[in-house]
C-alpha cells in the first residue's frame, strides 16, 4: 500500500538547474559560433611596419 503522507508532502520541482543548463548551452553555442567566425576570417598579424609577421 502506498504511503499517502509522502505523496502529499512532495516538494515542488526547482527550475534552477534547468535554467542554469540552458544558460550553459547558450554560452557554449555562442563560444562555438564566435570561434568558427574567427577561423573563417583567417586574420593576418601585422608587425609595427604593416608587414605580415611570419607564423612561428
Amino acid at each position: 500500500m502506498p504511503d499517502r503522507a509522502n505523496a502529499s508532502s512532495a516538494k515542488p520541482r526547482s527550475y534552477f538547474p534547468l535554467f542554469l543548463s540552458a544558460i550553459f548551452v547558450l554560452f557554449l553555442g555562442l563560444l562555438a559560433y564566435t570561434w568558427i567566425g574567427a577561423e573563417k576570417a583567417n586574420p593576418v598579424i601585422l608587425d609595427e611596419h604593416g608587414q605580415p609577421r611570419d607564423r612561428r
